[in-house]
């Protein structure tokens, strides 16, 4: 309480700095003013994935077939998205404290590569527990990599 209270006197003290000043800059345009604005948010976020290359990224790819298998095989393999949704919440509590990010992170990059893998049509080859720890490292890897790539706003 105290904390949001130091934040209350520091908002006044600026405010009062302020106080019957007029703003530097004066405009009466509206950005994007809602009665406006004629595209979905579905809509913006599409054509904001196709201005970005793509639906998910391409850089998992070679680690992707090192995991997994691009061969269907006789005993039909558990699909490498579906190996991935199955072993989701375990992973995810397995890397977390190791990352020091948040779950919602670690969720979009597992998006990111279960969708990738769709896209690739890889299947798992064992699906057993080596296999998601193998997983698990790979998120780790990508999570920690994302820190160093280019910031990258994630959809909402």
């Amino acid at each position: 309480m105290w904390t949001a209270l130091k934040k209350l006197e520091y908002v006044e003290e600026l405010m009062s700095e302020i106080a019957g000043k007029n703003p530097p800059h004066r405009t009466r345009a509206k950005v994007d003013s809602l009665p406006t604005l004629r595209k979905t948010l579905r809509e913006h976020y599409r054509l904001k994935r196709e201005a970005s290359g793509g639906e998910y990224p391409d850089f998992y790819d070679r680690d992707l077939k090192r995991l997994f298998t691009e061969e269907r095989g006789r005993n039909r393999r558990e699909s490498a998205a579906a190996f991935i949704r199955r072993v989701r919440p375990e992973v995810i509590r397995l890397v977390s404290p190791w990352t020091g990010e948040n779950r919602y992170i670690l969720e979009q990059v597992l998006r990111d590569i279960s969708g990738r893998c769709r896209d690739l049509k890889l299947y798992a080859k064992r699906g057993d527990r080596r296999e998601k720890i193998e997983l698990a490292i790979l998120l780790t890897k990508h999570t920690v990599d994302s820190l160093y790539r280019k910031p990258r706003w994630v959809e909402l």
